[in-house]
């Protein structure tokens, strides 16, 4: 776990009040607000499941401890897994990778077009494609 670095491993704990953001604890006890707004739906029943889980993602803010999630995979070092369970989590985890470099492209496209000049005005829901983990599979 490196939280700075996108990184989070813990299990969900409860729903904000407005049921917007997941209450999410992590390995050393710290809680956090996770926003959700890229994650699909079997991320999301994945992080509300219960069990203990990766986050990828970046954090927002540090002080408030919010995090935008852009995958959930299953922790699996904990429990007898197989070789080619962890290849099937880590070609899934390539495809989302993949399916969130080519939304921000497209986004940063429409925006440059929309705004011309004006970078101010950033999607909310881009964030995915600018995390490290991406610029390190871009080729």
């Amino acid at each position: 776990q490196k939280p700075a670095e996108g990184r989070l491993l813990g299990v969900f704990s409860a729903m904000d009040e407005k049921d917007e953001m997941y209450v999410f604890i992590d390995n050393n006890n710290t809680q956090w607000q996770i926003q959700t707004v890229e994650l699909r739906d079997r991320d999301r029943h994945l992080l509300s499941s219960g069990d203990t889980v990766r986050v990828l993602g970046t954090t927002t803010n540090r002080e408030n401890n919010l995090f935008h999630a852009c995958g959930v995979f299953p922790w699996m070092y904990d429990r007898g897994v197989s070789v080619r369970d962890m290849k099937k989590d880590r070609q899934q985890f390539v495809e989302r990778m993949y399916e969130h470099m080519e939304k921000g492209d497209r986004l940063r496209n429409l925006e440059r077009e929309v705004f011309e000049k004006n970078t101010d005005m950033p999607f909310a829901d881009g964030l995915c494609a600018e995390i490290s983990v991406m610029k390190r599979m871009k080729f």
